[in-house]
């Protein structure tokens, strides 16, 4: 059997929702779906506060309502209790350990807090349960990057790309990994890519320019950091870097100058 993810101390917290488990799919006794139901409604209207008390009742009526704790836990989320949020979801897949949704908010949730081993664990569970989403890879990637497995990151990040083609998204992230791990080369061609694919990204513009200050080619570096300054104005890490760039060519300049 395999081991739950979710700490024993959380378990205990879990104990009154009862001993049966539930299906993948989350079934509950006839009856609940309906205020579950209503609780989403007022969630996706955006009455956070009706939805909350709706699928407060649920859970009331049934402990083990595993929709109703899913719904609770984007319910935090979207009102900035991220704590109990994370608490929600890891309940969720003790009960429900095929849960792939509450693996990835669960990933996401702890990625935001920087626990990051958490995270991991959690985007892997995700990524097993669902192995063809591409989104899925792409955390996976996002996760590996914040914890400096270059190498692992760049596996994910090509998976997803195999998976959903011409992500501009995705060729920025894995061109950011080629970056963090020093292979400017690689990371100019996939940075190509993605401001190829969304020529107003700013964000790739400006990650381009950093491969290219890599590679010591200055002007192009700063042609990349003015345009991705220009797409966002308040974009202050490309402006900072067109700062920066401008001074390292007047040094350049000025060097080649004297020794003439």
């Amino acid at each position: 059997m395999r081991k739950p993810l979710i700490p024993v101390l959380w378990m205990i917290g879990w104990a009154a929702f009862g001993c049966g488990r539930m299906t993948s799919a989350g079934r509950i006794p006839a009856g609940d779906d309906d205020s579950v139901v209503e609780a989403q409604k007022l969630f996706q209207s955006g009455d956070l506060a009706g939805a909350e008390e709706k699928a407060r009742s649920a859970i009331e009526a049934n402990a083990a309502n595993v929709p109703a704790h899913y719904l609770m836990g984007r319910i935090y989320r979207a009102t900035g209790r991220l704590p109990e949020a994370v608490q929600e979801w890891e309940g969720v897949v003790n009960l429900d350990p095929e849960n792939g949704k509450a693996y990835t908010d669960l990933a996401k949730a702890y990625q935001e807090q920087k626990q990051f081993e958490q995270a991991l664990a959690s985007a892997l569970e995700a990524v097993r349960i669902q192995p063809g989403e591409g989104k899925l890879y792409t955390l996976l990637g996002a996760v590996y990057l914040d914890k400096g497995q270059y190498d692992e990151a760049i596996s994910s990040y090509e998976r997803a790309l195999e998976l959903s083609p011409d992500s501009a998204w995705v060729y920025n992230n894995l061109g950011l990994a080629y970056l963090e791990a020093k292979q400017p080369d690689k990371a100019e061609a996939q940075l190509r890519k993605a401001v190829s694919a969304d020529p107003k990204m700013a964000v790739a513009h400006n990650n381009l320019g950093a491969a290219l200050l890599q590679r010591r080619q200055l002007e192009a570096a700063l042609e990349e950091f003015k345009k991705a300054a220009e797409l966002d104005p308040n974009y202050q890490k490309a402006a900072q870097n067109v700062s920066d760039t401008e001074e390292l060519l007047k040094r350049k300049l000025k060097k080649t100058a004297t020794k003439r």
